[in-house]
């Protein structure tokens, strides 16, 4: 009988994580398709340049700008180009 619970309990859970894990990875393949198509060197209208922006700073994990954090680590100048010293 325990047998026959832990067996069911596992297929139950199984089928609850695999349907919301595959909708992720499909999405995921799409956004690589999205994202490979900006490679082509075409002349894209204004509208979808900035939606192919906004995917790639979602894909890059740009979430939030470290540009100061990195400034502060990395000693670099207030435009985060160049060094303080050589």
């Amino acid at each position: 009988m325990v047998l026959i619970a832990i067996l069911a309990s596992s297929t139950a859970l199984s089928i609850l994580i695999k349907a919301p894990l595959q909708k992720i990875l499909d999405t995921v393949k799409s956004l690589q398709i999205l994202i490979h198509l900006m490679l082509v060197n075409i002349a894209y209208p204004a509208t979808s340049t900035f939606f192919f922006g906004i995917l790639m700073q979602i894909l890059n994990f740009q979430f939030y700008d470290f540009t100061d954090f990195y400034c502060r680590v990395l000693n670099l100048d207030e435009a985060g180009q160049q060094p303080f010293t050589d």
